[in-house]
């Protein structure tokens, strides 16, 4: 087993508004577990390549792979937009 590397770490959607669906994809070499860590949760993974998310304001998501002797850390934020009705409050 080699070094763990983070290959890509992307948003998918084309949209990001308020109370929307945000589309992670990763893609990771030679990792045992991937865990993304937000403001609001924590999630393990191992084998799962993507996730679709419900975002209602900007956040920061890391992506952190660990391999057998080593880590990997990637960041990525989305940029959450005003909500465009007017009877919402975002």
């Amino acid at each position: 087993m080699g070094k763990v590397k983070i290959h890509k770490f992307k948003n998918l959607s084309n949209y990001q508004i308020c109370g929307g669906i945000i589309h992670l994809k990763w893609e990771v070499s030679d990792a045992l577990c991937i865990i993304l860590i937000s403001s609001k949760f924590l999630q393990f993974f191992t084998k799962t390549t993507e996730i679709k998310l419900l975002t209602n304001r900007p956040q920061k998501y890391s992506l952190i792979a660990l391999g057998l002797f080593s880590i990997s850390k990637k960041t990525i934020w989305s940029n959450v937009k005003r909500c465009l009705l007017r009877f919402r409050n975002c």
